[in-house]
């Protein structure tokens, strides 16, 4: 069961995460649209190996100090695996808002051509610093920027039903990638974002 403490959350704090998120799928719909389109399950990929990456990074390690290991490779971290179950729960509760059915789906075997065009490791190189920004502009502290990346993944997968894909199928995505990621190297870090306020190219008006 998961703690009600994890989704309370003052309104305006509410509204500031949900104006990130939009601004977040923004970024994350135009840089990986081609002439095909966009590829909906990589978007929602790209969101929760970020929100991942985030909790991994929370545990402040410094995995540089091991040559062994590299960006990407497993690993787990045994104080996270609680925190990765609260954020399944936050995204599942997010879902249901949306009216989606909270809990089920998650784990479900993704057909293969829904698989994401690229790897959670790639997808946070190209997405972590453009969520960190987007948060940065809008006051989101460190400690929140997961939950817009999961609130941006449900609304992606609610959005991806007007295209006839399978909220269920979004679900698995979803979870495959936040898990995958809670366990996984991350990349080096990006400068502090403090350091520059100005939004990356094809952001939305932040």
């Amino acid at each position: 069961m998961i703690n009600p403490i994890f989704f309370i959350a003052k309104w305006w704090e509410i509204k500031k995460m949900d104006r990130a998120a939009n601004d977040f799928i923004y970024l994350v719909e135009e840089n990986l649209k081609d002439s095909r389109g966009l590829h909906v399950e990589t978007a929602i990929a790209a969101t929760c190996s970020v929100a991942g990456t985030l909790i991994m990074r929370s545990a402040n390690i410094d995995f540089s100090r091991d040559p062994s290991l590299q960006p990407g490779q497993y690993v787990i971290v045994v104080a996270l695996e609680e925190k990765g179950t609260q954020a399944l729960g936050f995204l599942s509760a997010a879902c249901g808002s949306f009216g989606l059915e909270p809990n089920t789906g998650w784990t479900l075997p993704i057909p293969d051509e829904n698989k994401p065009h690229f790897s959670d490791i790639d997808l946070v190189r190209r997405f972590e610093r453009p969520l960190n920004l987007v948060c940065y502009n809008k006051n989101i502290d460190e400690n929140s920027r997961f939950k817009v990346a999961l609130l941006a993944a449900a609304k992606l997968i609610k959005s991806a039903l007007t295209i006839g894909l399978n909220p269920e199928i979004g679900k698995a995505i979803a979870g495959m990638s936040l898990i995958s990621s809670t366990k996984m190297v991350p990349p080096l870090p990006e400068p502090n974002p403090a350091l520059q306020r100005t939004p990356p190219p094809g952001a939305a008006d932040l």
